[in-house]
């Protein structure tokens, strides 16, 4: 799985969005095509690339420190803190933060 935080799928615009202006060879090497509005959803020899939703049914803008916990955690860290929250982890997240990296280690 490659996350790419911050990055949106935007309109096939040659001037203004730089993965077309200045190209994005991983997405051409994979998929032979760049993502875009018109064409959100690629699949090929088994690749996938796809949007998601950020904002995990909270208001306001996705943040790194509970999106990066939702991801890394398997929770919904923007409704369990009641909002969303970064660029580091809020404070009532990191017990999960803990468990997760304990379970892992425990598993080695």
């Amino acid at each position: 799985m490659i996350f790419i935080d911050g990055i949106g799928i935007g309109k096939k615009d040659y001037e203004f969005n730089p993965f077309f202006k200045y190209g994005f060879k991983t997405f051409e090497n994979i998929f032979g095509e760049i993502p875009h509005l018109e064409n959100q959803y690629l699949n090929k020899n088994g690749y996938y690339l796809f949007p998601t939703d950020a904002t995990l049914g909270v208001d306001g803008l996705p943040q790194s420190g509970t999106g990066q916990v939702s991801i890394f955690c398997g929770i919904n860290a923007p409704q369990l803190v009641g909002k969303h929250f970064g660029p580091f982890p809020y404070s009532t997240t990191i017990p999960f933060i803990e468990e997760k990296i304990y379970l892992n280690i425990t598993k080695i």
